[in-house]
């Protein structure tokens, strides 16, 4: 039989009629394709003797007339959903018991399996990408209605003369989600991920062209991209196809929005060379600031203007033990530097308090929104961890620090370097808990699994989920807030395959310094044998330009997070301290 000829015999209970090339009011002119869940036909209305696209189920509903109806229900929420990315119904309606959905589809527009069969050559990758980007967009605003589509494939998915891709069918089938506790939507997001890995590799994932039956499999069976593709296929894109296919669910993107920024995140930066999450993250630290306060905030502001008599590296160290606000004071001095030109850059908490004085942290502390900011109350405990963690490592940079650096441009060029995963934590935190879950080991693969799935960096991590690695988010933001490239530079980590030189300049030793004090805290926050192998690579790497071994930076690391947990301890115990509760 051919594979684009219906099997109706073998569809208990479904119309005769089918076997007539006729369905209710509509003949049939064309099988476009099916999948085990699904069948798309080209039809002609009889009643308006014109061509429309009628998507029908393979399988009556068991659930008998309330099924029919909670699906005519589903179908018609779905058409009411305007969104650029989906095809409208022009029709929804049930005959015979059976569910149907019929469209006008755009003129020239074809079903994407149709558009396929008519090339002969092989698209490319961001083609591809451009396609899934725009069928995720679609069904992202599918699932914020609550809704999903049920079976994503190339007979349900039209693609115009422009070459945009979008969904048609919506809620024509309503399958079980993947796994119990799950939800229905993650069939689609792991729908449009084989579907991506099938048009990279030309060939139907696991061999099933049958993808809803593929869905079925993938809890025994690995879908990785082949080694050999008939084109190239970045690395990047690569990673993102093989982690939306991932065997454990809880190594794919949690929602198709997530997926979407990937995709599109890579997409945009091959087409155009820039990252839309940037403009996103710019707009949203616009109007929502760009992290909030530390819990305490109003005793530490009380405190500093209460310090006219101190020494000002005292104000500075108790300014940096709230990341924000020492970022504040950078950002509203560097946005004043960018107002005249003459100015100098400010890369130092002790000059940005000498210029705007203890009146000038007030305002900036004023600036910034209380915790936990606009994140929910159940999402902020990373923020909180990475916040403080940004503190410690800015005292550890003080204490690797050669003799003659200035010890608070180094301890803010360390809470600089942090600033790009505090920022996608703050603004993005789904997506921060997708790479944070990409950092964890790996679980053990099953024996007879011949390509377990890989355990990327936080690098490779950032990139897969959006698009972009962490520090670039810093410096987006930097360039915001009117910085100049030097601060850049310093809020910029050493690659970690990056050679390590004796400096030239005293920024690039600031810069190197933070670096060693990030990997430093990285290496010895692992556990057992993988702080001490990490604290000796970290060791060897810096070793020509700091002289140190892997005991001084395992004492260094120890005595920073003695003082942070001190620090601590006397927020905990002041009167009416956030942390008593």
């Amino acid at each position: 039989m051919n594979a684009l000829q219906p099997s109706s015999a073998s569809q208990p209970g479904f119309p005769a009629q089918i076997t007539q090339r006729r369905f209710g009011p509509f003949g049939l002119k064309r099988l476009l394709g099916r999948s085990s869940l699904t069948m798309a036909w080209l039809a002609e209305d009889s009643r308006s003797m014109q061509d429309v696209l009628l998507m029908l189920p393979r399988r009556a509903s068991s659930a008998g007339a309330e099924g029919l109806k909670r699906a005519l229900d589903a179908a018609r929420r779905a058409a009411r959903i305007d969104h650029p990315r989906l095809q409208a119904p022009s029709e929804i309606g049930q005959y015979a018991g059976w569910l149907y959905v019929a469209c006008q589809p755009r003129q020239g527009a074809q079903t994407l399996g149709e558009w396929l069969n008519g090339r002969a050559e092989v698209n490319t990758a961001l083609d591809i990408a451009s396609w899934c980007s725009d069928v995720l967009d679609g069904l992202a605003a599918a699932h914020d209605a609550g809704l999903t589509h049920g079976d994503v494939g190339l007979h349900s998915l039209l693609i115009d003369r422009a070459g945009r891709v979008i969904p048609w069918g919506l809620a024509v089938v309503a399958p079980p989600p993947l796994t119990e506790g799950g939800v229905a939507s993650e069939r689609d997001v792991l729908g449009v991920g084989l579907l991506m890995h099938q048009l990279l590799s030309g060939t139907p994932p696991l061999g099933e062209a049958d993808l809803p039956s593929v869905l079925g499999r993938l809890v025994r069976e690995p879908v990785r991209l082949p080694a050999t593709l008939p084109q190239p296929v970045p690395e990047v894109l690569a990673a993102i196809v093989d982690r939306a296919t991932a065997t454990q669910a809880s190594r794919r993107y949690l929602s198709a929005r997530s997926l979407f920024r990937a995709v599109d995140e890579w997409r945009q930066n091959a087409a155009e060379g820039r990252a839309n999450v940037l403009a996103i993250l710019l707009a949203r630290s616009r109007a929502a600031g760009h992290l909030p306060a530390l819990p305490g905030l109003a005793a530490r502001v009380s405190k500093v203007v209460g310090m006219d008599s101190e020494p000002l590296q005292s104000v500075v160290e108790l300014i940096l033990e709230d990341p924000a606000l020492a970022l504040e004071l950078l950002r509203q001095l560097n946005t004043a530097a960018q107002r005249a030109p003459d100015a100098d850059p400010v890369t130092s908490v002790g000059r940005a308090v000498q210029l705007i004085g203890l009146r000038g942290v007030r305002r900036a502390a004023g600036a910034l929104r209380p915790w936990p900011g606009l994140l929910p109350a159940t999402q902020a405990a990373p923020l909180r961890v990475a916040l403080l963690r940004a503190r410690q490592v800015s005292l550890l940079a003080r204490l690797l620090a050669p003799a003659g650096l200035p010890l608070d441009m180094v301890s803010l060029a360390a809470q600089l370097q942090q600033l790009g995963r505090l920022l996608v934590l703050y603004h993005f935190p789904d997506e921060a808990a997708q790479i944070a879950a990409l950092m964890r080991p790996a679980p053990r693969v099953e024996e007879g699994d011949e390509r377990p799935e890989s355990e990327p960096d936080e690098a490779l991590a950032a990139r897969l989920v959006i698009g972009v690695e962490l520090p670039a988010l810093g410096r987006a933001v930097l360039r915001q807030w009117g910085a100049d490239q030097g601060l850049e530079l310093l809020a910029t980590p050493l690659g970690r395959d990056q050679a390590v030189r004796v400096p030239q300049h005293a920024p690039d030793w600031v810069r190197l310094v933070a670096s060693c004090a990030g990997e430093t805290l990285d290496a010895w926050q692992r556990v057992g044998l993988s702080m001490e192998r990490d604290l000796e690579h970290v060791a060897a790497r810096y070793a020509r330009t700091l002289d140190v071994k892997a005991v001084d930076l395992r004492s260094a690391a120890e005595r920073s997070q003695l003082a942070t947990q001190k620090a601590l301890k006397q927020e905990a115990d002041s009167p009416g301290s956030s942390l008593r509760r």
